[in-house]
């Protein structure tokens, strides 16, 4: 048994883990994706992946999500053949240790709502039940595009971190250092796009799109609370479609919480359509 602890993952690892995650996924009948992108979480230096490894095959994973320090969402599969034998607990206890040394206090575990070993795993970890969230599918053929706009969607570009920054703590209601790194991270990472919306010559949104294999999540979408509720939450999802559809992007998806049912129903209104609903417990 070989046990790793990573920041970063190599091409050859990555192709291991969806191996392992594909193989759980068909025995458990559950669609569930781990994070796999080095870019998201607030510190960079932090191990945020744990595998074990018997021989040249992986076997078990816990990927830990934490974009801000004040909370990580741990998500974990292991292959059938291998369960019960403490596998999982060796990984949290890693995840655990990683975690109370980067002071990050909540941690909370994601789990597919049909997937009886995962809640089988979260209860005797004694998770508590908080909230869902629905993974939607864009359906391009339900998309209705506005026949005019009053806003612009611009690519952000690093020169102006600073001022975003400001404007990203505000929306995400996050300390200005915690936004800026956040920021920071989003406009430097390869695999994504950082867009912001301007509205009568000042920046009030911002939404993001993240490229992996064939599929794009759309996610981060917020707007400053003095401009909500004018239509320019729609007007900056229907741009942000409209540039992906038109270059040829064909799985689209986002995230909901399933409390917040104003976002759902604008996103319903947009041609997505609920595929999975994830369950969150905290410890």
């Amino acid at each position: 048994m070989i046990i790793k602890e990573l920041n970063c993952l190599s091409s050859k690892l990555i192709k291991d883990i969806e191996k392992l995650i594909s193989a759980c996924n068909k025995f458990d009948g559950v669609e569930h994706e781990i994070n796999l992108d080095e870019g998201f979480n607030f510190n960079k230096y932090m191990n945020w992946l744990f595998v074990i490894y018997e021989g040249d095959i992986a076997v078990s994973v816990l990927s830990i999500f934490a974009p801000r320090k004040e909370e990580g969402e741990i998500s974990a599969c292991t292959l059938p053949s291998y369960r019960e034998k403490g596998y999982f607990k060796k990984l949290y206890t890693r995840a655990i240790e990683e975690l109370r040394k980067y002071n990050i206090p909540k941690k909370l575990f994601i789990c597919p709502k049909e997937s009886k070993t995962g809640k089988e795993v979260i209860k005797k970890n004694n998770g508590i039940y908080k909230f869902a969230e629905y993974t939607m599918k864009f359906n391009k053929n339900e998309f209705v595009r506005l026949s005019k706009y009053t806003s612009k969607l611009i690519e952000i570009n690093i020169n102006e971190l600073d001022k975003i920054s400001k404007v990203a703590s505000v929306i995400y209601n996050e300390s200005l250092e915690e936004a800026r790194s956040t920021m920071k991270n989003a406009i430097e990472a390869k695999e994504r796009i950082q867009f912001k919306l301007m509205f009568q010559k000042n920046d009030i949104g911002m939404v993001a799109v993240h490229f992996y294999n064939s599929k794009v999540s759309i996610f981060s979408v917020g707007i400053l609370p003095e401009y909500r509720g004018f239509g320019l939450g729609r007007e900056m999802m229907c741009m942000v479609l409209e540039y992906l559809v038109k270059n040829n992007y064909g799985q689209i998806f986002l995230e909901v919480n399933s409390d917040n049912n104003i976002a759902f129903k604008l996103y319903k209104s947009l041609g997505f359509e609920v595929t999975t609903e994830i369950d969150y417990y905290e410890k």
